[in-house]
């Protein structure tokens, strides 16, 4: 077995490595700060599809297992990984835009998604058709005030 030679040059390298990153650290968790939000952000959508899922699971009558519960957290890695790779991207790549907030704005946009098929599903409740009457549509945005757009 060939034995393990430990040189000059190659402590040397290895301090002047250690001390480069200790330089590094402060910067990079500075920069990992301004994710903070979105993470805190997702875990909590994350969480409210968690327990609507269950709720769904339990009005359904299936059985809850640790399947679901591996699922939730395998979705967090995921979803944490896509936001951290896109900030790293976005500094790789130097670009006007944070597209962190782009990919975390999607994925929300999934969750929500997740959150409204299990309310509609347990309750029968379109939640969209519910608030489509509060939403105006382009159409009627661009209406000209007249008789049937005054207030009464």
């Amino acid at each position: 077995m060939d034995s393990l030679v430990i040189t000059a040059d190659s402590l040397r390298l290895a301090n002047d490595s250690l001390n480069f990153f200790m330089q590094v650290l402060p910067e990079i968790k500075q920069q990992l700060c301004i994710l903070k939000p979105l993470i805190i952000g997702l875990s909590f959508m994350l969480l409210v599809d968690f327990l609507t899922g269950i709720r769904k699971a339990k009005h359904l009558g299936e059985k809850i297992n640790s399947k679901g519960f591996r699922r939730t957290i395998s979705k967090m890695n995921d979803y944490c990984l896509a936001i951290v790779s896109s900030q790293v991207f976005t500094w790789m790549f130097d670009l006007d835009f944070t597209l962190s907030y782009y990919v975390a704005l999607f994925i929300c946009g999934i969750e929500l998604k997740s959150v409204y098929e299990n309310v509609s599903q347990t309750t029968g409740v379109n939640i969209i058709g519910y608030f489509k009457g509060f939403i105006p549509t382009p159409k009627d945005l661009m209406k000209k005030p007249g008789k049937d757009t005054e207030p009464k």
